[in-house]
């Protein structure tokens, strides 16, 4: 296993082992947690980097629309490390942001506000 893949596991169980009963999943953490999670991985990681989805560019997100920018991108914050993304939900990483599930779930919900139907 990874080292960040075994220290995001472990910051896991930290972040929902505590005394109040949110969050209590990975996905809890995602919704709300994110930047602290993702700054506390970060700080126990040489190198790696906590961004917000709205540092990327409309290029790199290969969604370009303002909608896509302003509205779904900047709510999540995640770690790169060596070339790779993580959050509590992918602790093994993914290759690209649009991979992690949250931002799976953001782009069901893009599709879904921007089709013609």
């Amino acid at each position: 296993m990874k080292v960040i893949t075994k220290v995001i596991k472990e910051a896991i169980k930290t972040f929902i082992g505590g005394v109040n009963a949110y969050p209590s999943t990975a996905e809890d953490i995602n919704d709300g947690s994110c930047d602290r999670f993702a700054q506390f991985v970060s700080s126990q990681i040489a190198v790696s980097k906590c961004i917000w989805g709205d540092e990327l560019t409309e290029e790199f997100w290969g969604i370009e629309d303002d909608c896509w920018m302003s509205h779904h991108a900047p709510y999540h914050c995640f770690i790169v490390f060596k070339g790779k993304y993580y959050d509590s939900e992918s602790p093994k990483g993914v290759d690209h942001p649009k991979e992690l599930i949250y931002y799976q779930k953001e782009l069901g919900r893009y599709r879904r506000c921007n089709s013609p139907d």
